[in-house]
């Protein structure tokens, strides 16, 4: 007598478990990636507002010091210019 042996399938279930839970982490990497990316985006934008904002406030101490202290204001002035000018120098 002739034994059957059972017949296989093309994907076994295990598989498509398997290819279920990558496409699964795949789609859970690319979640993530987008969030990071979102939050880069905003931070950026947080960043280029607090450099716009920069300019305003240094005008303002600048303006401050001057009415305090205008001598000193203009020691640190000419100490800058000093530092650029050998900087541009060298």
């Amino acid at each position: 007598m002739a034994t059957q042996q059972p017949q296989m399938k093309d994907s076994t279930p295990g598989a498509e478990g398997l290819v279920d839970k990558a496409a699964e982490a795949v789609r859970g990497v690319a979640d993530q990636a987008s969030d990071l990316a979102d939050r880069a985006v905003e931070q950026g934008r947080e960043v280029g507002a607090m450099a716009q904002r920069a300019p305003g406030a240094m005008k303002a101490a600048v303006d401050d010091s001057l009415k305090q202290q205008p001598m000193a204001t203009l020691a640190v002035a000419g100490v800058l210019g000093f530092l650029l000018g050998a900087l541009w120098k060298s």
